[in-house]
C-alpha cells in the first residue's frame, strides 16, 4: 500500500534526533531488528518479521534520528563502535513484543498481521504525532507535560527563536484508537490494500489477497484486545525527530527506554529536545549556513556533518549557564547511552559519526561554552556555527 502524497506537513526530518532535507524524499521508514536466534519458528518465513517495511509512504523531508536497529558492531575496532545498556534496553523491549505476537498469533493471514502490527503501527504513530493527532501532552499520563513546556520555553529564549517551532509528543494509546487507524488507511493509503499485487506461490498461484481497511481493523482490534504489549510497548511511541517544517516529535517511549538505562528522566527530555532544536536552528539556516560538503544532500557525509553539529550544538546548549546549566559529567552520561545511534557504516547515507566522534563533538561544544561565560555574552546561533566548524576536523 503506498500512501497518497501526503501533505506538506511532514518532514521527518532532517537530522538524526532529528532533521529534515528540503528535498522532497519518499521512503519507508526503517524498522529495528532482533537475532533471529530468539524468536519462535511457530511458522515458516516467520523470520521475515524482521525484515518488514511498511507499506505506508509519507512525504518524509526528515532525517531520523533514532532507528531502533541493532547494528553489527563488527564493522570496525570495538572501540569505535560499541554497544550501550540502550541497545540492551531496547532489544528487551523489541523481544516482548514479538513474544506477544508469538503468543496471540494463529499462524494465519501472515502478511496482513506482519504488516500491520510490525511495521505499519509504527508508520501509523509516526505520521500521526506529526500530523497533531493526540500530541499535546507528555507522558503517559502527561507527568511531563509541565517539564517539556518549560524546556521549549528556555531554548526559545536561549536561541532566540520564539514561538517558531512546535513540540508534539506520541503515545502509545493513539495506536488503541480504531479511528485512528482507519483514517490513516483512508486518507494516505490506495485503496486499503495491504498490497498492489497478491502473494504467489512458486507457480504463479494466488495464495493470499490484500486485506480490506475492515479486515485491518478486525486484525488491529483482536491484538490490542488479547494483547498486553500491543500498542502499550513502548517501541511503539519511541519516535525522537525534527521536521522541515518545523516540528520535533518526542515519543513517550524514547523517554522510557533511557530511563530504563538508569538515567535521570529529565535529563534524557532535555538533551533530546536540545539535539532536536539545534536540527531546527539548521532547517532554518538553511542556505544560508556553509558546510564544506553540501547540507542535507543524502551522503555520508552529508549527514555525519550535520548530525555532528546537533551533537555541538547541544552539548554547548546543555551546559551553558543560561541554557540547561548541566554538569559534563552529567551530560556526558546522557549522551553515551542514546549515541547507540552512532554507527560504523561509513559509506550508509544515514551515516551519523561513530558515538565517539558524536561524544566528542558535544564535549566540544561544552568546551566552548565553559570559554565563553566568563565573558558575559551568547553568541547566536550562527556564531556557535562558525566555532563548530573550527572544530570540525579535530572531532572526526
Amino acid at each position: 500500500m503506498k500512501l497518497r502524497n501526503y501533505l506538506s506537513y511532514l518532514a521527518i526530518a532532517s537530522v538524526t534526533l532529528g532533521l529534515t532535507s528540503c528535498e522532497k524524499d519518499e521512503t519507508p521508514l526503517e524498522n529495528s531488528t532482533v537475532e533471529s536466534s530468539e524468536i519462535s519458528t511457530k511458522t515458516k518465513g516467520f523470520d521475515n518479521l524482521f525484515k518488514q517495511s511498511s507499506n505506508l509512504k509519507i512525504e518524509t523531508n526528515t532525517v531520523q534520528d533514532l532507528n531502533f536497529v541493532i547494528p553489527a558492531f563488527d564493522a570496525v575496532e570495538p572501540s569505535a563502535c560499541s554497544t550501550t545498556a540502550f541497545n540492551d534496553v531496547t532489544s528487551s523491549a523489541y523481544n516482548e513484543l514479538v513474544g506477544s505476537i508469538l503468543q496471540i498469533w494463529d499462524g494465519q493471514n501472515y502478511t496482513p498481521v506482519i504488516d500491520l502490527i510490525y511495521a505499519d503501527y509504527f508508520t501509523i504513530n509516526n505520521y500521526a504525532a506529526q500530523l497533531g493527532i493526540n500530541v499535546d501532552y507528555f507522558g503517559k499520563d502527561g507527568e511531563y507535560t509541565k517539564y517539556v513546556n518549560n524546556e521549549k520555553r528556555s531554548l526559545e529564549k536561549f536561541w532566540q527563536t520564539p514561538d517558531m517551532f512546535r513540540v508534539h509528543g506520541q503515545h502509545t494509546e493513539t495506536l488503541d484508537n480504531l479511528a485512528v487507524i482507519e483514517f490513516m488507511y483512508t486518507n494516505y493509503s490506495d485503496l486499503g490494500l495491504i498490497a498492489d499485487d497478491p502473494i504467489l506461490d512458486e507457480n504463479d498461484e494466488i495464495i493470499q489477497e490484500g486485506a480490506t481497511i475492515e479486515e485491518l481493523l478486525n486484525i488491529a482490534e483482536k491484538f490490542n484486545t488479547e494483547s498486553n504489549q500491543i500498542p502499550e510497548n513502548v517501541v511503539y511511541a519511541s519516535d525522537a525527530f525534527a521536521t522541515f517544517g518545523g516540528t520535533i516529535v518526542l515519543g513517550d517511549g524514547i523517554i522510557e527506554l533511557l530511563s530504563r538505562t538508569g538515567l535521570e528522566d529529565k535529563i534524557v527530555i532535555s538533551s533530546i529536545l536540545s539535539h532536536e532544536w539545534a536540527h531546527q536552528l539548521q532547517f532554518t539556516n538553511f542556505g544560508a549556513w556553509e558546510y564544506p560538503v553540501a547540507a542535507f544532500s543524502n551522503t555520508p557525509e552529508s549527514t555525519r556533518i550535520t548530525e555532528l553539529e546537533a551533537d555541538f550544538l547541544t552539548g554547548f546548549y546543555l551546559t551553558h549557564k543560561r541554557g540547561g546549566t548541566y554538569n559534563w559529567k552529567r551530560v556526558k552520561e546522557a549522551l553515551t547511552n542514546f549515541y547507540f545511534i552512532g554507527d560504523c557504516g561509513f559509506d550508509s547515507n544515514g551515516h551519523h559519526g561513530t558515538p565517539a566522534q558524536r561524544l566528542k563533538s558535544a564535549k566540544a561544544g561544552y568546551d566552548y561554552a565553559q570559554s565563553i561565560q566568563e565573558k558575559g555574552f551568547l553568541p547566536d546561533a550562527t556564531e556557535v556555527h562558525a566555532e563548530f566548524l573550527q572544530n570540525f576536523e579535530n572531532i572526526l
